[in-house]
């Protein structure tokens, strides 16, 4: 690789997907792995899109049955609303706009898992962001 290329792959995400393969690999519970997505969190969504969607992606494959995984998707979803407003310079109406739509969508999460899980584990996560 060329110093461009380096610094593209480092840039675009790659380098955090080898990072997160190799690191679940030796640590396979879903907490570990998810922790991987409020790092992300800490940076700018447009800078982590890819790796979230490709952290989502194997958490999906490995803990898909498990009310855990919507509890973080639908946590993910409310955080990214934080993360686009901190790094996003958006207006006032813009905010507003973003927030209602991020909330009516990560209800839509919960409330799709509720239905599908019914029981006291996922209703309690829907109850505390609720």
């Amino acid at each position: 690789m060329d110093e461009k290329q380096e610094h593209d792959a480092i840039w675009n995400g790659q380098l955090a997907c080898i990072v997160y393969k190799h690191a679940i690999n030796v640590f396979t519970d879903f907490e570990f792995a998810s922790s991987f997505i409020d790092i992300c969190n800490k940076l700018s969504h447009e800078t982590t899109k890819e790796v979230k969607i490709f952290i989502f992606d194997d958490l999906k494959s490995r803990f898909g049955s498990c009310e855990k995984y919507y509890n973080a998707l639908a946590w993910d979803k409310f955080n990214t609303l934080g993360q686009r407003v901190r790094f996003g310079g958006l207006t006032e109406e813009e905010h507003l706009k973003l927030k209602q739509e991020t909330i009516a969508e990560v209800v839509s999460i919960f409330e799709k898992a509720c239905l599908n899980f019914d029981n006291a584990e996922m209703w309690s996560y829907y109850i505390t962001f609720r």
